[in-house]
C-alpha cells in the first residue's frame, strides 16, 4: 500500500514537473532569409513570428546585413537574450563585438 502511494506520488510529481517546464521552455528559433542586397533574420516561437529583422540593428542608415552568417551571429545574440530575459536591443558595441560588416561593397 505504502509503495503504491509512494509511486502514484512520484508520477503525479513527474507530470506536473514535465508540464510546468514545457510551460516554460518554449522553443526560440532563428532563420535567415535573403533580401534585396543582403540578408536579414526572423526569430520565432510555436509558430509565430516575434521579429522580422530586414536590416541590421543600432545604425541609422537601412542597411541588411552582408552575409548570412552576420545575420545568423545577430539573431543567435537575440534569442540569446530572449532565453535570458534581457533587453533585446543591439549595441554598436555589440554589433563590433560580432565582427559585424556594415559595407558590403568593399567586402570582395
Amino acid at each position: 500500500m505504502k509503495r503504491g502511494l509512494i509511486l502514484a506520488g512520484l508520477i503525479v510529481s513527474i507530470v506536473s514537473c514535465s508540464f510546468f517546464l514545457s510551460m516554460t521552455t518554449e522553443p526560440i528559433t532563428t532563420a535567415i532569409f535573403k533580401v534585396e542586397n543582403g540578408f536579414g533574420y526572423i526569430i520565432s516561437s510555436k509558430g509565430k513570428i516575434l521579429i522580422n529583422q530586414e536590416n541590421i540593428p543600432a545604425i541609422q542608415e537601412q542597411r541588411p546585413f552582408c552575409s548570412e552568417k552576420d545575420a545568423k551571429k545577430i539573431a543567435e545574440l537575440v534569442k540569446k537574450k530572449m532565453i535570458n530575459k534581457e533587453s533585446l536591443g543591439i549595441t554598436l558595441k555589440e554589433l563590433g563585438q560580432q565582427g559585424i560588416h556594415f559595407d558590403c561593397v568593399n567586402l570582395h
